[in-house]
């Protein structure tokens, strides 16, 4: 965990050597980013950020990157699982050692990390044919069910999911938000207005802005973690500290978009 950690450090410190004008330590560098394979093409654009390339002028530091980016080179990656969150004294952790607590979350990052999950809920719904005869509206409305409710609690309205499998739009959508006596479903009662719009897109196959828009329009964004109707921690966009890890390029995502706006960040990963 502490190389990871400090592999974390080493990619902000290559973006800051990157603007240092020294030609042999940015061609190590940039060996050093691709050293983890598709890492790169993620965080690139991060690591040549203005501000994190502002992170630390401390000229000490780029003294120490030949050297740094010599040991990342042989680092393999062990931790292809990252634990869910852990709380402590100091507050939540996550990732690698990432006090989520005390730094958050960037709305940018969030929004990375949305896009990923919204891509594993597809994946994971497209297991199931009704799914995939769907055409991409009504996908994304049920992906957004997904979101809220897991697959596993969206697979439990057999009903709407029995009328989307034979195209009956309209009734899937009632199904959504009615009862057979008529009154207001659970799902209703609960989300209110976010039912109503997932179940107008179902029926009519309409989307009113593009689908990562509106997934966050009915989350809300939050920097820091707190607790949600359910009791369950969440931070971002509605992302599920409990049931979901960081992954290694969340991870470094959380790290360098943290250290933009905080450079104690800097400090407390000894970098």
């Amino acid at each position: 965990m502490k190389k990871l950690i400090t592999f974390s450090g080493i990619l902000l410190l290559a973006a800051i050597a990157m603007n240092t004008g020294n030609t042999e330590v940015r061609e190590n560098t940039d060996t050093a980013i691709t050293a983890e394979g598709e890492e790169s093409n993620t965080l690139d654009e991060l690591l040549s950020h203005p501000e994190v390339l502002k992170a630390a002028a401390d000229n000490t530091l780029k003294k120490q990157l030949q050297k740094k980016i010599r040991e990342v080179s042989t680092i393999k990656d062990n931790y292809t699982h990252i634990e869910t969150m852990k709380s402590t004294k100091d507050g939540i952790i996550v990732g690698y050692d990432y006090n989520i607590s005390k730094y958050g979350i960037s709305e940018r990052a969030a929004s990375r990390i949305l896009e990923k999950i919204v891509m594993d809920e597809r994946e994971k719904l497209e297991n199931y044919e009704w799914f995939n005869r769907l055409d991409t509206v009504r996908q994304e409305a049920v992906i957004n069910l997904a979101f809220n409710l897991g697959v596993p609690g969206l697979l439990r309205f057999k009903g709407t999911i029995g009328y989307l499998d034979r195209g009956e739009y309209d009734r899937a959508a009632r199904e959504l938000l009615y009862t057979s006596r008529g009154s207001k479903t659970l799902y209703y009662r609960q989300v209110k207005g976010r039912a109503k719009e997932i179940a107008d897109q179902l029926r009519t196959g309409v989307a009113k802005e593009p689908f990562l828009d509106t997934l966050k329009r009915h989350e809300g964004f939050r920097k820091y973690p707190y607790r949600d109707s359910r009791g369950i921690w969440t931070v971002g966009y509605g992302i599920n500290l409990q049931h979901r890890g960081f992954d290694q390029k969340e991870s470094l995502l959380l790290v360098a978009m943290a250290s933009m706006e905080n450079s104690e960040l800097l400090e407390d990963y000894n970098i």
